[in-house]
């Protein structure tokens, strides 16, 4: 150790491994009396915070139920995880693995849905990471207007034209026609 008076002295440690260190200090004056002193201190070198993998909800997903599955992967052990949708509060996700964890969501609004998930990994601090997603719930089946079939009274050999406006918060993915019959068109 060096001096920078007859009372503060100091040292630089370097290489230290990661884990829990306990320094002990000596100190010698000049009629032989010893002094004794400790720090304890954490050297940390795990500074990366873990990834997530979203399972579930898939991203950009259209789901046609307000109850969701909620799974999320982890890229190295976890203590804790949990999620805030669209900006509420963070809620606890459960574990069945230090790497897997899960929950699930009801009353999920209508529409576009945002998610962040959160993560702490093992390390002393730890590192948290997230990692966000948006998804979608439409339980509202599409509604209709405009119905039109001309002319409204026809013989066999007349073609007749249908009509139809549909009105959806999502796009229209397919739409049928069917007669009296089994028959679509």
């Amino acid at each position: 150790m060096t001096n920078s008076s007859a009372m503060i002295w100091s040292s630089t440690l370097s290489s230290i491994a990661n884990g829990g260190h306990t320094l002990y200090f000596y100190a010698e004056d000049s009629s032989g009396n010893i002094g004794t002193n400790s720090v304890e201190f954490t050297i940390n070198s795990d500074t990366v915070a873990p990834s997530i993998t979203i399972n579930e909800p898939t991203a950009n997903n259209n789901y046609d139920s307000t109850s969701i599955n909620l799974d999320i992967t982890l890229s190295e052990d976890g203590t804790w995880s949990g999620y805030s949708l669209n900006g509420a509060a963070i809620v606890n996700l459960d574990n069945t693995s230090v790497t897997e964890w899960n929950n699930s969501i009801t009353a999920v609004d209508q529409g576009q849905n945002n998610i962040t998930f959160y993560a702490n990994d093992t390390a002393t601090p730890y590192n948290q990471g997230s990692k966000s997603i948006s998804f979608y719930v439409d339980t509202v089946a599409p509604t209709y207007s405009n119905v039109i079939a001309t002319p409204s009274s026809a013989n066999e050999s007349q073609d007749v034209l249908c009509s139809i406006t549909w009105n959806d918060t999502y796009n229209i993915s397919s739409v049928k026609i069917s007669d009296n019959s089994s028959d679509d068109y």
